[in-house]
């Protein structure tokens, strides 16, 4: 079995940058930068078999490249504030993809997701954090805006738990359409 999700990886320089101003929350355990992604959808646990449906179902999707954006810090939790993330500026190109990735998913035969779709980076999983460094961070943070990357694929990725915490694997990628002249 294997825990599988569908992401875009971010390029090695969104990464470190993220990376540097992760820090000085106690009780937020930090996503390494090499670890940064955005989710498009989690899937859960999974055999080989189905695996191959969904890599199968997810190779069908013909999409275009597109640019992102990194844009402002948030929180997930309310209250107990449970996720610090790096938000993604609004792209309707993503929200497309999104939605095809569900109705692959859907093909394949996995359950769909009932949660609104909210495209974020998570930079730290929160337990018990210290509220006012939280708050100092999210504020000094918030304008957070990076320059635009290009999304010219999206990844089928495992999860595996190890003692030193969680490890992905890119199981399969999926390229966008060469569109000569139109881009």
């Amino acid at each position: 079995m294997a825990r599988i999700f569908v992401a875009i990886g971010l390029p090695s320089e969104q990464q470190q940058r993220l990376g540097l101003i992760c820090g000085g929350i106690p009780g937020a355990r930090w996503i390494s930068p090499e670890r940064l992604h955005l989710t498009l959808r989690f899937i859960g646990e999974v055999n080989r078999e189905r695996m191959r449906d969904i890599d199968d179902a997810l190779a069908g999707i013909d999409f275009v490249p597109f640019d992102l954006r990194l844009d402002g810090i948030g929180q997930f939790g309310g209250d107990k504030p449970r996720v610090l993330w790096a938000g993604i500026a609004p792209n309707p190109e993503l929200m497309r993809l999104h939605e095809q990735v569900n109705l692959a998913l859907a093909r394949a035969g996995v359950p769909p997701d009932t949660r609104r779709y909210v495209p974020h980076v998570t930079l730290a999983r929160l337990k018990f954090p210290d509220r006012d460094r939280l708050g100092g961070f999210v504020a000094h943070h918030n304008m957070l805006g990076l320059g635009a990357f290009a999304v010219e694929e999206f990844l089928l990725m495992s999860s595996h738990q190890s003692r030193d915490g969680t490890h992905y694997r890119v199981e399969q990628n999926y390229q966008a359409r060469e569109f000569a002249g139109y881009l």
